[in-house]
């Protein structure tokens, strides 16, 4: 899989599912002010809400869809874990959900950008990105610089060659 689409995949899948925490908090904090606020702010701030989970929803799927088989297996028990943590904990403290998936999702999504050579496959990427129309240039490749050796000679080891090659008239003249 292409590492530039990698990533900036997985940078508006987070922000999605943080916009989507914090709106649909927010939308619920509304609904308990129903009196004060104009029942269409609180509609249009829950469709903005679901929009921006929708969006966490399809970028996490698209993911999903391109992972090879065994990674599909261990990123579903990531995420039974993932709610079981999250259960256990809020039994515990109120509200410590937001906190367990909020870490996980980073946890999750370091794991994602830093192994995309190891957990997507490239053919259903590229077939993706074929059928769209989609075109994504990855990061520009380094260019491994090569240098020349250089072999150091120790001083007293080093051999001059004093032999001048001269032509025959400098020759016949140097001998007379």
């Amino acid at each position: 899989m292409n590492k530039k689409a990698n990533l900036y995949l997985n940078i508006f899948g987070f922000i999605s599912f943080i916009l989507a925490i914090v709106i649909l908090a927010f939308s619920l904090k509304l609904e308990t002010l129903s009196y004060h606020t104009p029942y269409i702010l609180r509609m249009l701030v829950t469709i903005i809400g679901f929009i921006c989970g929708i969006v966490f929803i399809s970028i996490e799927s698209f993911l999903f869809l391109l992972m090879k088989n065994k990674e599909r297996l261990l990123y579903i028990a990531y995420m039974l874990v993932e709610v079981i943590i999250a259960v256990l904990l809020s039994v515990k403290i109120p509200y410590a959900f937001f906190l367990v998936f909020i870490s996980l999702n980073v946890g999750r999504d370091l794991i994602r950008i830093s192994l995309v050579d190891k957990i997507y496959q490239p053919k259903e990427f590229n077939r993706y990105c074929k059928m769209f129309g989609i075109k994504i240039k990855d990061f520009p490749k380094k260019k491994a610089t090569t240098r020349k050796k250089v072999i150091d000679i120790p001083a007293e080891e080093t051999v001059y060659n004093t032999k001048r090659k001269t032509s025959k008239k400098h020759a016949e003249a140097a001998s007379i």
